[in-house]
């Protein structure tokens, strides 16, 4: 019996057990390299990130029924989710700022109460009568400034912005 490493081998399997374990250690050298050179390989690689264009840029789905008309019930029950901080300011009198205006419309606790103010103060109404808007006038009053902007642009229209 002999010692390899620790552990007691019989003298005769002692040539099998050395070509065994630099096999081993091969096998555990050359995993060792390829790993390397693929996480090296793969470290070097530059990726160009360039700015798509707007016509590419990849929009919301709001043209679906179901988001358009959550959107819209929100739009006609709580109209101070969407309102721009200085008619706050203006149903107000003034008397506060436009950071708590901008406040006030963050917070969801004030949210139901104010709506009820901007509603009474500027004369919002949810009679439409025998009439109901279209689809196309519900886009329309839920769209933000910029994709109105873009609409407006990509129609042809003059945006309002650009000098002569």
């Amino acid at each position: 019996m002999s010692s390899f490493l620790g552990m007691w081998i019989h003298s005769a399997s002692m040539p099998r057990a050395m070509w065994l374990f630099g096999l081993l250690l091969f096998a555990c050298m050359s995993l060792s390299i390829a790993l390397m050179a693929v996480l090296w390989r793969g470290r070097r690689r530059d990726f160009a990130l360039r700015p798509l264009p707007p016509d590419e840029l990849p929009r919301p789905d709001m043209e679906s029924v179901e988001h358009t008309e959550a959107r819209w019930q929100t739009f006609r029950s709580q109209p101070a989710a969407g309102v721009h901080p200085r008619r706050i300011v203006q149903a107000f009198d003034g008397l506060i700022s436009d950071d708590v205006a901008s406040k006030l419309v963050e917070d969801g606790r004030f949210r139901h109460r104010l709506s009820a103010l901007l509603a009474e103060i500027y004369e919002l109404s949810n009679d439409f009568g025998d009439d109901p808007p279209s689809d196309q006038s519900r886009r329309m009053a839920l769209a933000s400034s910029s994709d109105l902007m873009s609409r407006s642009a990509s129609s042809g229209r003059s945006t309002g912005r650009e000098r002569l």
